[in-house]
């Protein structure tokens, strides 16, 4: 008996020992991988810009290549790094684009295509010293990044973007003219409702403006907690003097009009919040959003109107719109809950922050979320 209990004695040993090891693993798994975006080197392809203009973590600078096939940065790691994973923050997205592993830093080969995201991470199946981003093209192309990230082995930190797809059934869809009206004028609704409620919620912007607001906006949502991604439109940004000229800026109104069918027809959302009809201060591209986004109602319910996007996604009809300001039948919603799912921030206050923090080029604009 007492040679049993002796075994017994070490074979539970054995069994603790064991599981102490397997959760030391465990836990030296989850480690969060770290940055080590400056301990490696960088090689463009043909440019005037600096490498460094990639790696600054300033998203008002970047780095653009000259116009070659397949334009890429080549990434080489420390003797005794490996490369996990790569946060790329692109100026403009590539429409198809890759990251590539090497032995040798000279023989390429593809280990993930790139999501279709401005700000992708991608993370490696199989960690390496020398990786390389490429847009791959049949001709020219200017390949241009607002910041690069290298992340070495390990679990993603919270700040680097993973986003997931634009809901194909949205339940709200935020429409915005620029970058930070969804913060300025919305207040704190995009956090309160795609976060706390967990509700299904598309953030549309008319324009990104310029590259450096893309990153911006995306800073901004992510740092609110919003996961999937928004719907950035192409169009351009400007100042008119009457909402006809604004259209004609724009490429005329049956391509605007265009632009908000299909954003309904394709993310058939239940309610639509935009902005003022007078454009809150009098901004006429807020104007012509604003009624953009109202006449397109009847015209995404028409399968007669705009016959191509009828085809591709079906009519949809708009169940409630909301403009920011209306005058009639106003519904006065506090933003000064505090969210559970934000640790206790309130919706005003995440679109405050995030309006301050990630928003630079906007700091002398006059314009503020809390006032």
């Amino acid at each position: 008996m007492e040679g049993l209990k002796f075994t017994m004695k070490k074979w539970l040993t054995a069994c603790l020992m064991a599981l102490l090891m397997l959760c030391i693993a465990h836990t030296a798994l989850a480690a969060e991988a770290a940055d080590i975006t400056d301990l490696c080197k960088f090689k463009p392809s043909s440019t005037k810009f600096k490498y460094t203009q990639l790696t600054d973590k300033k998203y008002t600078t970047y780095l653009k290549t000259n116009p070659v096939r397949n334009p890429s940065v080549a990434i080489t790691a420390p003797k005794d790094q490996l490369i996990g994973g790569v946060y790329v923050c692109f100026g403009k997205l590539p429409e198809t684009w890759e990251v590539q592993i090497s032995d040798d830093g000279k023989d390429w080969f593809t280990a993930k295509e790139g999501p279709a995201y401005l700000h992708s991470w991608v993370p490696l199946d199989e960690p390496s010293r020398y990786v390389r981003v490429i847009a791959k093209t049949a001709k020219n192309y200017e390949l241009y990044i607002n910041e690069l990230f290298v992340l070495g082995e390990g679990d993603k930190p919270d700040w680097v973007q993973a986003w997931e797809p634009t809901p194909e059934k949205a339940d709200i869809m935020f429409i915005a003219t620029h970058p930070d009206d969804e913060l300025i004028f919305f207040g704190g609704a995009v956090p309160t409702y795609a976060v706390e409620r967990k509700l299904d919620v598309v953030t549309a912007y008319f324009t990104p403006s310029n590259p450096t607001r893309s990153s911006e906006l995306l800073n901004g949502l992510w740092y609110m907690g919003v996961r999937q991604y928004p719907v950035i439109g192409g169009f351009g940004d400007g100042m008119s003097k009457n909402l006809a000229t604004a259209y004609q800026k724009a490429g005329g109104q049956a391509k605007v009009n265009a632009w908000f069918v299909e954003l309904y027809r394709k993310h058939k959302p239940e309610v639509v919040v935009t902005q003022d009809v007078d454009g809150e201060y009098g901004h006429i591209q807020h104007k012509m959003v604003s009624e953009a986004a109202y006449n397109a109602i009847e015209l995404a319910a028409n399968e007669d109107q705009y016959t191509e996007l009828t085809v591709a996604h079906g009519t949809w009809a708009v169940k409630k719109f909301y403009r920011h300001l209306w005058k009639e039948n106003q519904i006065k919603l506090d933003w000064n809950i505090p969210l559970t799912s934000m640790g206790g921030a309130t919706g005003l206050e995440l679109a405050d922050s995030a309006f301050e923090i990630f928003h630079i080029t906007q700091e002398t604009s006059g314009q503020s979320v809390l006032t």
